[in-house]
This record gives structure tokens, sequence and C-alpha cells, in this order.
């Protein structure tokens, strides 16, 4: 069995200028929106935007729980005009 050490807990100092501040709210409310139009599949958001430390190119990371049809993940993102 190894005996390497496992980072349990893990916490970053980040410091947010106003365009940071600006980034993480327009960040959230684009994730708000999707987990809006997949509400009726529980979605939750994970990853640099759940954390706060976003930046320009970072992503919206949204986990389903339930296994999910990419069919009915395209749909629902063409019937909402994505």
């Amino acid at each position: 069995m190894s005996k390497e050490k496992i980072l349990r807990t893990h916490s970053d100092l980040i410091i947010y200028t106003d365009e940071n501040w600006e980034l993480l709210k327009l960040k959230r409310k684009r994730a708000i929106e999707l987990l809006d139009i997949f509400k009726q599949f529980n979605p939750y958001v994970y990853g640099s935007i759940a954390r706060g430390n976003v930046h320009a190119e970072s992503d919206i990371d949204i986990i389903f729980l339930n296994v999910i049809q990419t069919f009915q993940i395209e749909l629902i993102l063409h019937e909402n005009g994505m």
C-alpha cells in the first residue's frame, strides 16, 4: 500500500480587483441561467465558478447526478438559443 501524503484540505488566498469581481459576477449570472434551463435535471455548478477563482477563459462546469442523454442536453440548449 502506498504511503503518499494526500492533501485533505486546501485553501488559497485570492485577492480580487474590481474587474475580477465583475468577471465572477458575470460568470455566476451565466451559470445561474444555465442551471435554470436544466432545472428539471437538478444540476450543480462546480469548478472555478463555484470556488470563485475565475479568469477570462474560465468555462462553466455543470454536473448532473443522473444519467442524461446528450440529445436531451443538446435539445434544451437549442431550444434556448445556445
